[in-house]
């Protein structure tokens, strides 16, 4: 549970004049959980730019609105063989790094769309050898 909801409980209990005790005892113990969340971006052939684009857009809307301080983030692309952009940071000490790496993932694709992607036919893995 977060602390904020336990909050709002607690004034709840107060409202009704129920005892807080227990709610006490969990706030000054609260421990907030912590998560491990993996961001995987498909950018195979088999993924047109619309479909990236929403990835990404759903990718930045939830690490915008749904991580907390300390959780832990990693971002890996594929096409054929994963590359690892980055593996397990702290949100709290890499927010704006990994903010960094989401906003520049439109320009990277529109590239790859742009001048990679006639090629992959011939090449094969020319996007991920590009990584």
């Amino acid at each position: 549970m977060k602390n904020s909801a336990l909050e709002e409980l607690k004034k709840i209990f107060i409202l009704c004049n129920y005892p807080t005790e227990s709610l006490n005892a969990c706030l000054e113990n609260y421990e907030p959980l912590v998560k491990d969340i993996v961001f995987l971006l498909d950018i195979s052939k088999n993924m047109d730019f619309w479909r990236m684009k929403n990835a990404i857009q759903s990718m930045n809307s939830i690490f915008e609105m749904h991580t907390e301080k300390y959780d832990r983030l990693s971002y890996i692309v594929f096409c054929e063989i994963p590359t690892v952009i980055f593996s397990l940071l702290p949100k709290y000490q890499f927010e704006e790094h990994i903010r960094s790496h989401f906003h520049q993932v439109p320009l990277y694709l529109l590239f790859i769309f742009l001048l990679i992607l006639p090629t992959l036919e011939l090449e094969g893995n020319a996007i991920c050898l590009l990584q």
